[in-house]
C-alpha cells in the first residue's frame, strides 16, 4: 500500500511537471510572436524617428543655408511657434509678389548676372498666380547706380556689397513695376540641373524645334550645339537648362516662355506623391536647395507658400512675357554705350506698369478710375485701401480725407451699369452697392470708406 501511495504521488508529481512544462512551452510560444511583434514595432518606430530626425536635421541645415531672413527663428520649430494669424508680406493687401532669379553662379563667366528674371504674382484669396517674365535687356534706373540693363542689377548689388545683389534687384524691379517685391528666390545653373535630375527629369511638349549651333560651352569660348525636335520629350537636367537658356536662333522672349513652361512642370513634379513620400528624394532635394538656392523667406513663410502652392492648379496660372512686338509697351534700340537695349515705347514705364498691375483682369475693367475718400476716422485706412486696389491692378487717382466721419461706407458711380466685375469686387470687399449722384463724379467711382470697413486678411 505504501509503495502504491509513493507511485501514485510520483505519478501525480510527474504529471504536474509535464503539465507545468507544457504550460511554460505554450507561454513561450505565445511570448515569442508577441515579443517579435513588439520588437518589430520598436524597430519601425525607431526607423521612423531616425528618418524624421535626419530629415529635420537636414531641413534645419538647409534652411540655415537657404534663408537670409531676419525672421528665421528656430528653423522647423518656427512652424509650430508662429502666431496663428501670421500672414505673408502682401497677403493682407491681396497680392504677393515673389522675384525669381536664375544665374550662372560660381564657375560661370558673369555668374552674378541674372539670366532669368521672373515675378510670380499671387492672389492668395483667389488661388491664382501670374508668371511675369521681364526682359533681361530692359534698360532701367538702378537705385544709386545710374542706368543699366535689368540683368545687371543683381551683379551691381553684389559688387557693391557681398550678398547685396538680391536686395538691389528687388528694389530696382519694385520701382520698375510700381508694386512691392515682397520676397526673392535665387537659384544657380548647377542647382537647376541637379534639381531636375533629382525629380527624374521632366516630360514636356516642345512647341517649336530648336536648332542652336552657337549654344555656349561651359568655358564660354567654344560651342556646345543644342538641337531638339518639336513634340513630347523627356528632358534631363542638362537638357532642361539648355532649353531654358538657348536664344541665339530664337529670341530672349521665346526663352522666357520656355522658362515659364519649365517652372510649371517642376512645380507639378515636385508636389507629386512619389516625391513628397520618398525620404531619400527629400534628403536629396534638401542638399540641393541648401547648396544652390537662396531666399529671404523665413521657415514659416516657406511653409505658408507650400500651402498656397498645393491649392494652385493649371487653370489658375496666367503667363505674361513682355516682348517688343507691335502693341507692346516696350520697344528696342541700340545705345552707343549699352548696346542692344529695350526701353518703354512711350518714353516712360507708366503703360508697362499698368499692364503688370492689371494682369489678372481679363477685360477693360482695369481702365476704371477710382477716387478714395477716407471717412473712417483712421488716417492709415485710405492709403491701405489704395494699396489694395492698386495691387489688383485698378487705377486709384486720388486719396483724400473726408471732413466728417461716416458710420458706413458708400460707393458713388458715374455709370451704375458699367464695370460689373469691379462692382462685384467692391461688394465683396466693402459691402457697398453703386449709387448715382448729381452731378456725376469726375472719376468712374468714388469709394467713401466708413467706420464699418474691416480689412479682409
Amino acid at each position: 500500500m505504501r509503495q502504491f501511495g509513493r507511485d501514485k504521488r510520483r505519478g501525480v508529481s510527474q504529471s504536474f511537471s509535464r503539465d507545468k512544462e507544457q504550460g511554460q512551452n505554450s507561454v513561450r510560444r505565445l511570448i515569442k510572436p508577441r515579443r517579435f511583434l513588439v520588437m518589430a514595432m520598436m524597430a519601425i518606430a525607431l526607423g521612423l524617428l531616425g528618418t524624421i530626425g535626419w530629415l529635420s536635421y537636414r531641413a534645419n541645415a538647409a534652411l540655415d543655408q537657404i534663408s537670409d531672413s531676419d525672421d528665421q527663428g528656430q528653423g522647423l520649430l518656427s512652424f509650430l511657434t508662429k502666431p496663428d494669424d501670421a500672414k505673408l508680406k502682401g497677403e493682407s493687401d491681396g497680392r504677393i509678389n515673389v522675384l525669381f532669379l536664375g544665374m550662372g553662379g560660381k564657375g560661370h563667366p558673369g555668374g552674378q548676372l541674372t539670366d532669368t528674371i521672373m515675378v510670380a504674382s499671387i492672389l492668395p484669396d483667389d488661388g491664382k498666380v501670374a508668371l511675369i517674365s521681364l526682359p533681361r535687356d530692359l534698360y532701367i534706373p538702378i537705385p544709386d547706380h545710374g542706368f543699366g540693363k535689368l540683368n545687371s542689377a543683381h551683379a551691381t548689388g553684389e559688387q557693391a556689397e557681398s550678398g547685396g545683389g538680391p536686395a538691389l534687384a528687388k528694389e530696382a524691379i519694385s520701382d520698375l513695376i510700381g508694386m512691392p517685391i515682397h520676397y526673392y528666390v535665387r537659384i544657380d545653373f548647377d542647382g537647376f540641373v541637379k534639381l531636375v535630375d533629382a525629380l527624374g527629369g521632366l516630360d514636356l511638349t516642345v512647341e517649336n524645334a530648336i536648332s542652336d549651333p552657337y549654344f555656349p560651352a561651359d568655358d564660354m569660348i567654344s560651342y556646345d550645339p543644342f538641337y531638339i525636335k518639336a513634340g513630347p520629350t523627356h528632358m534631363s537636367g542638362k537638357t532642361a537648362l539648355k532649353y531654358a537658356r538657348s536664344r541665339e536662333t530664337t529670341s530672349d522672349f521665346d526663352r522666357a516662355r520656355r522658362q515659364q513652361q519649365l517652372i510649371k512642370a517642376i512645380k507639378e513634379k515636385a508636389f507629386s506623391a512619389s516625391v513628397l513620400l520618398n525620404p531619400a528624394k527629400l534628403t536629396e532635394f534638401l542638399n540641393i536647395l541648401g547648396n544652390h538656392v537662396r531666399t529671404d523667406l523665413a521657415a514659416w513663410e516657406m511653409e505658408r507658400f507650400l500651402e498656397l502652392s498645393r491649392e494652385l492648379s493649371g487653370d489658375k496660372f496666367t503667363s505674361k512675357v513682355f516682348d517688343t512686338a507691335a502693341g507692346s509697351p516696350l520697344t528696342s534700340r541700340t545705345d552707343e554705350r549699352a548696346g542692344y537695349i529695350i526701353v518703354p515705347r512711350s518714353g516712360n514705364f507708366n503703360e508697362f506698369r499698368a499692364e503688370v498691375k492689371s494682369i489678372f483682369n481679363e477685360d477693360d475693367e482695369a481702365l476704371a478710375t477710382i477716387a478714395i475718400e477716407n471717412a473712417s476716422g483712421t488716417p492709415s485706412v485710405g492709403g491701405n485701401v489704395a494699396l489694395l486696389l492698386r495691387g489688383y491692378g485698378y487705377q486709384v487717382t486720388s486719396v483724400t480725407t473726408a471732413k466728417a466721419v461716416r458710420a458706413t461706407s458708400r460707393l458713388v458711380a458715374k455709370d451704375a451699369a458699367a464695370y460689373p466685375k469691379l462692382q462685384e469686387f467692391f461688394d465683396d470687399r466693402f459691402d457697398v452697392a453703386p449709387e448715382a449722384s448729381s452731378p456725376a463724379p469726375a472719376t468712374d467711382f468714388v469709394l467713401i470708406i466708413g467706420k464699418d470697413y474691416a480689412p479682409t486678411l
